[in-house]
């Protein structure tokens, strides 16, 4: 899980994974991706994490995939393996995922956040999608996922024209969840995060699971998926202690 591009911290059940190569302006490796895979495994199975956040520093998100694999994927014709992997890795986090987007963000950097659960941004926040000027496609699942966030002719406009978007219009579109000031950026981030790890946690993921399945199945099943969690929920201790808690405020 240790790499030098990658900084890892631990603080009040928040796990943070930031991005730390600014000279290259936080380019995905594929060492780079594999640490962030391990890492948020292991944050899966520590209790004692209950969110994690994926940001950048140095003023950037990240400018996506590295020239080095571009140039491989160009020799072998097949994504590396721990490259394919990270959007699996994402979807299948069980905790709140949160994107904290403070700066530029480019191609396959902009093409995940929809694998986030929440994805903040900076008033700063740029983002382009430069598949149609480097004569490349859509990729990493947004021709599914971009369409259902934003529409399809916004969709369409972002992807065949490729310049940078603010992250206000991002924001009024649907793409983005809030931005915040430059200056309160990061404290709000952490603080939302705070929030929710400060929450019981199998209530939490036991609604990711939810809204997950939620988006896959009819109505009527979606009914009925909660009434059965509602069911559990009422027999788990964590619900009584919280409500406890809450009766003595």
């Amino acid at each position: 899980m240790h790499h030098p591009e990658l900084e890892v911290v631990d603080r009040e059940g928040v796990r943070t994974f930031a991005l730390n190569r600014p000279e290259k302006k936080n380019c995905l490796t594929k060492d780079v991706v594999a640490a962030l895979i391990e890492g948020l495994r292991d944050a899966a199975i520590r209790e004692e994490i209950r969110v994690a956040i994926v940001t950048g520093r140095g003023g950037v998100f990240s400018a996506g995939i590295d020239v080095s694999i571009l140039m491989e994927v160009a020799m072998t014709e097949k994504m590396p393996e721990s490259v394919s992997a990270l959007g699996g890795s994402l979807l299948d986090f069980p905790k709140p995922l949160i994107a904290a987007v403070d700066g530029l963000a480019v191609g396959m950097a902009v093409t995940i956040l929809p694998y986030f659960d929440m994805v903040y941004a900076s008033e700063r926040a740029e983002f382009m999608t430069p598949f149609s000027k480097l004569g490349l496609s859509i990729e990493y699942g947004g021709s599914f996922t971009f369409p259902r966030l934003i529409g399809r002719q916004r969709t369409n406009e972002l992807i065949f024209r490729g310049n940078r978007v603010d992250a206000r219009t991002l924001e009024a579109w649907g793409f983005l969840t809030r931005v915040f000031s430059n200056e309160d950026f990061a404290a709000e981030v952490e603080r939302i995060a705070r929030e929710i790890a400060a929450h019981p946690p199998e209530a939490v993921r036991a609604s990711k699971r939810l809204i997950q399945r939620g988006e896959q199945v009819s109505f009527e099943e979606a009914v009925r998926d909660e009434l059965e969690e509602l069911s559990r929920r009422f027999k788990s201790p964590e619900m009584r202690e919280a409500v406890g808690a809450f009766l003595k405020r």
